[in-house]
């Protein structure tokens, strides 16, 4: 993997993506309730439609991807940086708009947009990885994402709310951790040139 640099960038920007996905997720029913001041049943319906949303994500995104691999073997990889670029400003949209509906609806394209990554974003990893150290780089990209992002994420988004003065700092705290997503898309044009 260490004599691949184009690999290694590629499996740091995946496991960044899943940072985001999975911190900003255990936080977000959080963010409705303080921010906006939902009930826990209402948060569960928004919860469950960018759910319902998000499940069209993946297929999409391996559509598209397959025909951006068709254009240039870069293509998935730019299709991800712009749909993460996109999902940060929605992103913020989300966390700031003063309006509940905006803010529901913005979360919700976000949701598709950063959690939609795995289809192409694995596809270049594995067309890109040597056949005998498939499984080694994929386990590595799952405990690596498993590690920042259920071991580091969700509580460093809680310590940063929490240093940012608690209830509504939720909202820059998460905004913080989607700010990652623009180091991903760098991280992603530099992998496709390597």
């Amino acid at each position: 993997l260490l004599d691949e640099p184009g690999l290694l960038v590629l499996v740091i920007g995946c496991a960044l993506c899943g940072f985001v996905a999975i911190s900003t997720g255990a936080w977000f029913a959080s963010f409705f309730i303080r921010v906006h001041a939902l009930e826990l049943a209402d948060v569960g319906l928004v919860l469950g439609m960018a759910g319902v949303v998000g499940m069209a994500g993946p297929p999409a995104f391996g559509w598209l991807a397959d025909r951006a691999a068709a254009r240039s073997p870069k293509g998935p990889l730019h299709l991800v940086s712009i749909a993460v670029v996109i999902g940060f400003a929605f992103g913020l949209v989300a966390m700031f708009a003063s309006n509940v509906g905006v803010s529901i609806g913005a979360f919700i394209v976000f949701y598709f947009l950063t959690h939609s990554y795995t289809p192409p974003l694995y596809s270049v990893l594995m067309a890109r990885t040597p056949v005998l150290m498939r499984g080694t780089v994929m386990s590595l990209l799952q405990l690596t994402t498993n590690l920042i992002g259920f071991g580091i994420g969700a509580s460093w988004v809680g310590f940063v709310s929490d240093a940012l003065g608690g209830g509504v700092a939720i909202r820059q705290a998460l905004a913080i951790a989607m700010a990652v997503l623009l180091g991903v898309a760098v991280l992603l044009v530099i992998s496709g040139r390597m």
